[in-house]
C-alpha cells in the first residue's frame, strides 16, 4: 500500500486510521525541526514547551490532511510546514496571553494591609514547617520579601505574590504555581531564580 504523503492524505480522508499514525511518524522530524527553529527565536521556551510545540504541529498536520488537495497545493511538505508553523506560533501566542491574563489578576494593591502583615507572616511561616528555628527563619524571609517586593519587576511581583501567598494566605508549591500560570515547572523554576536574584540586589544594594 502506497505511503507517500499524498496517498496518506487520501486514505485519511477516506477514514483510514492507520494512515493517520503513519503520517505522524513520517512527519515527526519535520515537526521537531520547525519547533526547534521557532524556539531559537525566543528566550522563554523550555524543553517541555518545545515538546508541546511538536505535538501541536502534529495535531495541526492531521487536521490539514483531512482537507489537503494535491491538485491545488504546491506539495504536501511545503503545505505541512506552513500549517505546522502557524499552529505552533498560535499555540505560543495563546500560552503568552494566558500567562499575561493570570498576571493581570494580581497586583500589589492586593497585598495584606500593614496591620494584618504580622498575622500573615506568622501564618505563612508555618505552612511548610513546625520547627521553631525554621519558622523563625521563614518569618524573616517573608518580612524581607514583603518589604522588597515593590522594587522588583512587575512579573517578579506577580510571581512572588502568588508563590508565597501574599494575596490568599496560602503558600503555593512550584507545581501549583506552574499550573496557575499555565507554565512548565522548569520555566517556573527559572522565573523564581531570576526573581530571587532581583530580591538579592534589593537586599544587598537597595536597588
Amino acid at each position: 500500500m502506497e505511503t507517500s504523503n499524498d496517498a496518506l492524505c487520501q486514505r485519511i480522508q477516506q477514514g483510514d486510521m492507520a494512515a493517520r499514525d503513519i503520517l505522524i511518524r513520517e512527519n515527526w522530524k519535520l515537526a521537531e525541526k520547525i519547533a526547534a527553529l521557532i524556539k531559537k527565536e525566543r528566550t522563554d521556551v523550555s524543553e517541555e514547551t518545545e515538546k508541546d510545540m511538536v505535538q501541536e504541529g502534529l495535531i495541526a498536520i492531521l487536521k490539514a490532511a483531512e482537507t489537503y488537495d494535491a491538485a491545488r497545493e504546491a506539495g504536501f511538505e511545503t503545505y505541512a510546514s506552513t500549517v505546522m508553523e502557524n499552529a505552533i506560533r498560535d499555540y505560543l501566542r495563546k500560552q503568552t496571553a494566558a500567562f499575561d491574563m493570570r498576571m493581570s489578576t494580581i497586583s500589589l494593591s492586593d497585598v495584606k494591609t500593614e496591620e494584618n502583615r504580622q498575622h500573615y507572616i506568622d501564618t505563612a511561616s508555618n505552612i511548610y514547617t513546625k520547627d521553631p528555628a525554621d519558622i523563625c527563619v521563614r518569618k524573616e524571609l517573608f518580612l524581607a520579601i514583603y518589604r522588597a517586593i515593590g522594587n522588583v519587576t512587575r512579573r517578579g511581583q506577580v510571581y512572588l505574590l502568588y508563590r508565597y501567598g501574599f494575596v490568599d494566605d496560602m503558600g503555593h508549591s512550584l507545581a501549583e504555581t506552574a499550573d496557575h500560570f499555565m507554565l512548565s515547572v522548569s520555566r517556573v523554576e527559572r522565573t523564581e531564580k531570576k526573581v530571587i536574584e532581583q530580591l538579592r540586589e534589593v537586599f544587598e544594594y537597595g536597588v
